[in-house]
């Protein structure tokens, strides 16, 4: 499911019971992002992956975000020009973890 407003959360929250996020852009996926949602899957109920805005990649953000949502792995995503870590995205997800790709 690809959101179009960050309200879905805050009208939806307790539904997702442990909720897990994660981002990035996402130009490409390799065999080691797969991996990475799974096991960001198995530590919650709920994935929820933020794909950066236009800004960040190559690809339009429309686009990264279909190729992230049929990941089976992924429950929900959503664009944003806002960094990962901002205070209002995090205000309006409110996830119980975030959880990071290693670098």
């Amino acid at each position: 499911m690809i959101l179009n407003s960050l309200d879905y959360f805050s009208k939806n929250r307790e539904k997702m019971k442990k909720l897990v996020l994660i981002g990035g852009i996402f130009n490409a996926l390799y065999a080691e992002q797969i991996e990475f949602f799974e096991k960001a899957k198995k530590l919650g109920d709920t994935l929820a992956v933020h794909v950066a805005g236009e800004k960040k990649g190559i690809l339009r953000s429309r686009k990264r975000a279909e190729l992230v949502s049929a990941i089976k792995h992924v429950d929900i995503v959503f664009i944003s020009n806002k960094d990962i870590g901002s205070k209002s995205i995090m205000e309006k997800i409110k996830p119980d973890l975030f959880y990071m790709f290693p670098h």
